[in-house]
This record gives C-alpha cells, sequence and structure tokens, in this order.
C-alpha cells in the first residue's frame, strides 16, 4: 500500500524495495537484513523509520542483524492540548489502552534485550 502510494507521489518503481511478508519487528530485521544482502560480520548504514514508542525496540533488532541504525522517531503519542483536570487523574479506556501498548513495548525490549535467539546466518 505505501509502496503505490510512492508511486503515486513521483518516487521511481525501481527506487522502491520490499521485504518479503512478516509478523513482527525481529522478522522485519531479518527480512531487511536478507533484502540489502548483509552478510555476517558486516555493518550497514540505514534510517529507521518508526513510531517513537517503538523505537527502542525495533533499533535494539535491527542493530542486532548488523544494521548501523539512525534513529527517525514518528508518530508520536502525546496530547499536550487537553487541560489537566482532576478527571484527568481517574481511570478511564484510552489511559488502559495507552498503557497496554507501552507495557506491551517494555515486555518485548526486555525480551529481545534478554535473548539472543535471532540467528545472524
Amino acid at each position: 500500500m505505501l509502496a503505490k502510494r510512492a508511486v503515486l507521489l513521483g518516487v521511481p518503481q525501481q527506487a522502491i524495495w520490499l521485504t518479503e511478508k512478516v509478523s513482527n519487528t525481529a522478522d522485519e530485521a531479518m527480512a531487511a537484513r536478507k533484502l540489502l544482502r548483509v552478510k555476517k560480520g558486516d555493518r550497514k548504514n540505514i534510517i529507521l523509520v518508526t513510531s517513537a514508542y517503538h523505537m527502542r525496540r525495533a533499533q535494539l533488532l535491527f542493530e542486532k542483524v548488523g544494521f548501523t541504525v539512525a534513529p527517525y522517531r514518528v508518530d508520536y503519542q502525546a496530547d499536550d492540548k487537553s487541560p489537566m483536570t482532576l478527571l484527568s487523574y481517574l481511570p478511564n479506556g484510552e489511559s488502559l489502552e495507552k498503557s497496554e501498548m507501552a507495557l506491551r513495548e517494555v515486555i518485548g525490549w526486555v525480551f529481545y534485550w534478554g535473548r539472543s535467539f535471532l540467528k545472524l546466518d
């Protein structure tokens, strides 16, 4: 979908490289490594674009498979438009969703940081 949009915006089709379909960030890192032909022991410089909240885990995984990452964070999840009131301190569905998203990132980062399961060959 994004490749089609890039073409509509004027990016030449031959300049767009797509990885195989993946199901998680670790698989994405390995697919990018394969696509860019990064061999064991090599380092390849990339600009990694992902959500700000997801960058720490993504950067860890991409560096682990042989990339030197220049992070470019997007999609910040901050909302400074709402005034703080007494109701701001009460639980609500949106806060629960944001807490779950943050907790999932922390758990994912700890999991990948704590394990060396990515095969580099």
